[in-house]
Order: structure tokens, then C-alpha cells, then sequence
């Protein structure tokens, strides 16, 4: 195991190695083209692009996505705060408005 060579990682609080982590992601995140790619990866990805090349009729924009699910939204009626659907035990919680 990775923390093994790291003993002083272990040490660390629980709340000190989430912050550790997290920095350590943001260095990541900072430099993508340092983080190696798997051939299949990189083949599969080509293969997905070709394929989007040939037949972009069959792809969705995400403005078009985006312009369908809030549309959506925006004609949902009005919820109550107590709103419950066919079959719960519970009512609904959470209903976005």
C-alpha cells in the first residue's frame, strides 16, 4: 500500500488527511497532462469521437439538454409543501421548486 512509504500521512488527524487529500487533488487538477493515460483509454475516447464525426445527428448539445430539463422545470406545476406520489410510503421530501 501507497501510505506504507508515507508514515507521516498516517499520523495525520482524520480532518488533516482530508485536507491533505484535497490539496494533493487541486495539484493533480493543476496539472492534467503530468497524469498518465491508458492506451485503451485514449483508443476508446478516439473511437467515441470518430464515431460523433459520422453521426452527429445522433449527439444532444448540452445547451439543448440544459434548455429541455429547465424547460421542464418551469412548467411543472407548483408543488405543496407536502407533496406525495403514487406508491410511497413516505411523502416526498425535497420537492425542487
Amino acid at each position: 500500500m501507497i501510505l506504507e512509504k508515507f508514515p507521516g500521512v498516517q499520523r495525520l488527524s482524520a480532518s488533516e488527511r482530508l485536507l491533505f487529500v484535497s490539496e494533493l487533488w487541486n495539484d493533480l487538477e493543476a496539472h492534467p497532462s503530468a497524469l498518465p493515460v491508458a492506451p485503451e483509454i485514449l483508443s476508446a475516447l478516439d473511437q467515441r469521437m470518430e464515431h460523433f464525426r459520422q453521426h452527429p445527428d445522433e449527439f444532444t448539445t448540452w445547451e439543448a439538454v440544459k434548455e429541455r430539463v429547465l424547460g421542464r422545470r418551469l412548467l411543472r406545476p407548483a408543488c405543496p409543501d407536502f407533496c406525495q406520489s403514487p406508491g410511497m410510503a413516505e411523502p416526498a421530501r425535497n420537492y425542487p421548486k
